[in-house]
């Protein structure tokens, strides 16, 4: 009966450690996920920012009257209204 009681004991034991060793290599395992995953976020967001900042000068550049209207004369689209206002 003791020695019943002992394996009994040993094999509680033995699920207890188990059970915890394996929980705490997946929790490391799923926060060191979490970890990559929000470096990867950060880089991605850093890149998206940079182009966004990119579009925005693009766009503040082409939506200047002036070089719309220089743009419209250069590819003969309308007459140079510059030339008539300064003479």
């Amino acid at each position: 009966m003791a020695q019943t009681f002992a394996e009994a004991a040993c094999v509680f034991v033995l699920a207890i450690v188990s059970t915890y060793g394996l929980s705490v290599l997946t929790g490391k395992s799923l926060s060191e996920r979490a970890r990559l995953d929000a470096s990867g976020f950060q880089v991605r967001s850093r890149a998206a920012r940079s182009e966004l900042g990119t579009l925005q000068q693009r766009f503040e550049m082409k939506a200047n009257p002036r070089r719309v209207a220089d743009w419209a004369v250069n590819n003969g689209f309308e007459k140079d209204l510059t030339k008539e206002t300064t003479e």
